[in-house]
C-alpha cells in the first residue's frame, strides 16, 4: 500500500520514526479503528435495503437471482431480519409474549423494538450470564465486521495498479515490484472472498446476539410464570 501512492519514499523511515511520530502513529491508529467501526455500522442497513429493494421489485428472473444469489453469499434475509434469527413458531409466540408483557396495542411491534425490549428486559432480571454473554456476541461482531470493512478497503485499492501502472511493492534496497495483471486480479479475488467470509462471520454472530435476547426472554418469561402463580398459591391477596 506505501509503494502504491507513495513510491518516491523510502519504506525505512518507519524504523526511524521521531519521538513524537511514535505517539502520533497509535493515536492515527486508535482513530483510523474507530472510523473503520463507523463505516460498518452503516453497512448492516445498507446490506438489507439492498436485498429488500431487489427483492421488492424483483419482476423478472434476472433481479430475482441476483437478490437469491446475495441472500445465499452474505447470509441476508429479505424481510424483517430481527425476527429471521429465530424459527417462525418461536417469532409468534415471542409476538404474543412481548405484547401481553409490555402491554403494547396499536399493531404487532417491529422486531428491532421486540428485540431492545427483550435484550432490556433480560439484562434488567439480572440473567446468570447474560451480560456476558451478550458482550461476546457484540466483540465478535466488532471484530468481524472491522475486518471486512478493511480487507474491503484492501479489495479497492488493489484496483489502483490496474489502470495507472503502479509499483505496488517496493521495498528498502531492492528493485521496485511490478506484479502482472492476472497476479493483482488473483489477490483481488482472494482478498474479496475473505471479506466475503467475515461478512458471513459477522452475520452469524449478529444473529446469536438476537436469538439469545428473543429466546431468552421467552424462557424467561416461562420459568417466571410457574413461580409466579405458585407465589399467588401460597400467598393469596384478601
Amino acid at each position: 500500500m506505501w509503494g502504491t501512492y507513495w513510491q518516491q519514499l523510502d519504506i525505512d523511515k518507519v524504523n526511524r520514526l521521531s519521538r513524537r511520530e511514535i505517539v502520533l502513529l497509535p493515536l492515527f491508529a486508535y482513530i483510523l479503528g474507530h472510523a473503520i467501526q463507523a463505516i460498518g455500522n452503516s453497512i448492516e442497513d445498507v446490506s438489507q435495503g439492498i436485498l429488500d429493494r431487489l427483492t421488492g421489485r424483483a419482476k423478472s428472473w434476472i433481479p430475482r437471482r441476483v437478490a437469491s444469489g446475495l441472500s445465499w453469499l452474505l447470509r441476508l434475509k429479505g424481510g424483517d431480519h430481527y425476527l429471521a434469527a429465530i424459527p417462525e413458531a418461536v417469532s409468534s409466540a415471542l409476538v404474543r409474549t412481548v405484547s401481553t408483557a409490555f402491554g403494547l396495542s396499536g399493531g404487532t411491534p417491529d422486531g428491532k423494538t421486540m428485540y431492545a425490549l427483550c435484550d432490556a428486559a433480560i439484562l434488567q432480571e439480572g440473567a446468570t450470564g447474560a451480560l456476558e454473554e451478550r458482550e461476546i456476541y457484540t466483540y465478535r461482531e466488532g471484530f468481524y465486521r472491522g475486518t471486512f470493512v478493511g480487507l474491503s478497503l484492501v479489495t479497492a485499492s488493489l484496483f489502483v495498479p490496474l489502470w495507472t501502472k503502479a509499483q505496488l511493492l517496493v521495498a528498502p534496497g531492492q528493485k521496485p515490484f511490478s506484479p502482472s495483471p492476472c497476479l493483482i486480479v488473483v489477490t483481488i479475488l482472494a482478498v474479496a472472498s475473505s471479506a466475503c467470509l467475515f461478512f458471513r462471520r459477522y452475520l452469524r454472530f449478529r444473529q446469536r446476539r438476537i436469538a439469545f435476547a428473543l429466546s431468552g426472554f421467552l424462557a424467561l418469561t416461562a420459568i417466571q410464570k410457574p413461580r409466579q402463580e405458585e407465589r399467588n398459591l401460597t400467598n393469596p391477596r384478601t
